[in-house]
Parts: C-alpha cells; sequence; structure tokens
C-alpha cells in the first residue's frame, strides 16, 4: 500500500510539472506526503478537489496532519500589553502558522443530506482560534 501510495503522490507532482493542469481531483488525503503533495499542487497555482475523513471541520483542526491543509496552527508567545488588552492576560495563543491549501471547505454530515459550507477559510480559522463568534453556510437537500 505505501509503494502505491508513494507512485501516487509522485505522478501526481509529475501531472503538475508536465501536463499543467488546471484542476485536480484527489480522494482522501491522511498522510503528511500526501498533504504536502496537496499543498505543493495548490501553491502552483493548480485547483485542487480533495476529500480529508474526519468526522468534522473542527475535528481536521485538531488532528496533527491534517490541519496542515488549513494552513497548521502554532503556539505564540504575545507581549504582556496585547495578552492583556485582547487575551485576558493569556501570554501564549494558538494562531494560524501558513496560508490554508483551500479556499473553501465543505463538511457533508448525515448521510450527505446535508454541508456545512466555509467559505474563506483562513478567517473562519483565525476566528475560530481566537475564540471569536464564526460564521458558516448550513446547506440541506430538500
Amino acid at each position: 500500500f505505501d509503494i502505491l501510495r508513494c507512485t501516487f503522490i509522485h505522478q501526481l507532482n509529475e501531472a503538475v510539472q508536465n501536463h499543467t493542469p488546471d484542476v485536480i481531483a484527489v480522494d482522501e488525503i491522511g498522510t503528511a506526503k500526501e498533504v504536502q503533495a496537496a499543498r505543493s499542487i495548490a501553491q502552483r497555482g493548480v485547483k485542487l478537489l480533495a476529500t480529508a475523513h474526519g468526522s468534522s471541520f473542527h475535528d481536521i483542526l485538531r488532528e496533527p496532519i491534517l490541519r496542515q491543509l488549513l494552513g497548521g496552527v502554532q503556539a505564540v508567545t504575545i507581549g504582556d500589553m496585547q495578552a492583556r488588552d485582547k487575551y485576558y492576560g493569556k501570554k501564549v495563543i494558538a494562531q494560524r502558522s501558513g496560508m490554508p491549501t483551500f479556499q473553501v471547505v465543505i463538511e457533508l454530515s448525515k448521510g450527505y443530506f446535508s454541508a456545512n459550507v466555509y467559505t474563506n477559510v483562513g478567517q473562519y480559522i483565525d476566528k475560530w482560534l481566537a475564540g471569536q463568534q464564526c460564521i458558516r453556510e448550513h446547506r440541506t437537500q430538500q
């Protein structure tokens, strides 16, 4: 299985380099190498449609490997004044460490008849990490 996945990752990178696709679709990103390949593809300007399995968007944010698709999270030490003024005296806060691979995330639930749509993923994650109210769009199939 690992050999097949490594070959698949190599083929993805080769396809981007040699065939300049507009869009690449990938099912079930789950390993660190797959995350790295997905980020590389997106950074080259190729639109990426992909799945990553988790029970929710927020679970993906808590999962160390997959959260890199959403920009990653890092602990940051802030100054005394900023801690006092913005973070109730908290000196170490969580911040997004990079750009998300995806601008939009769609979270399927309830037997695929309902979905949460997260637009502007970077902004959503920044607000969520800061403990602010986050807005997502909820859609259902009638």
